[in-house]
């Protein structure tokens, strides 16, 4: 076997590439869903399509009607209307495939204990998460979290390793 020696600089920077390549894109995050994702645009000055109130089927009809080049490599924090519906929170799965699909890196939100039958929600929140191979976001009390700054930190922190672990 032959080696080749590399300097250091060469190889970081190689790793730095296909690190930034094949996970989110600084500087590419988008919230959408409901409430949450409006409080994400005001308190983080993300962008994105958010409104009060808007239940799951709302959720899916916002995201099949965005541009796909919108999507294509941003980071979209994904507030799936459960908060609105938690009968149809199933209807994330349809959510994050679309999202998917258009090519985005999406994180998960949950509802917090302010939602009526907030455990059972998240459960099948966090199940949705796993079977598609994104984060799951949650934990906050009442409807809306008091720190959205944080919420946003968790979020984008959790795309970031999930994407250096190379999924």
């Amino acid at each position: 076997m032959r080696r080749t020696n590399l300097p250091l600089s060469a190889v970081v920077l190689a790793a730095l590439a296909f690190f930034a390549l094949s996970g989110p894109v600084a500087g590419r995050e988008l919230a959408i869903g409901d409430s949450l994702a409006v409080g994400l645009r005001d308190k983080c000055k993300l962008e994105g399509n958010g409104q009060i109130g808007r239940r799951p089927a709302s959720v899916l009809q916002v995201i099949e009607t965005l541009p796909p080049g919108q999507l294509a490599g941003a980071t979209v924090i994904l507030s799936s209307g459960a908060s609105n519906d938690p009968e149809h929170a199933d209807v994330a799965l349809l959510q994050i495939a679309k999202l998917k699909l258009a090519g985005a890196h999406v994180v998960l939100l949950g509802v917090g204990d302010g939602v009526r039958n907030y455990q059972a929600v998240n459960r099948q929140l966090i199940r949705i998460a796993a079977v598609t191979g994104i984060p799951f976001v949650y934990g906050w009390h009442g409807v809306h979290p008091t720190d959205y700054p944080a919420v946003l930190a968790v979020a984008l922190d959790s795309a970031r390793r999930l994407a250096a672990r190379g999924r």
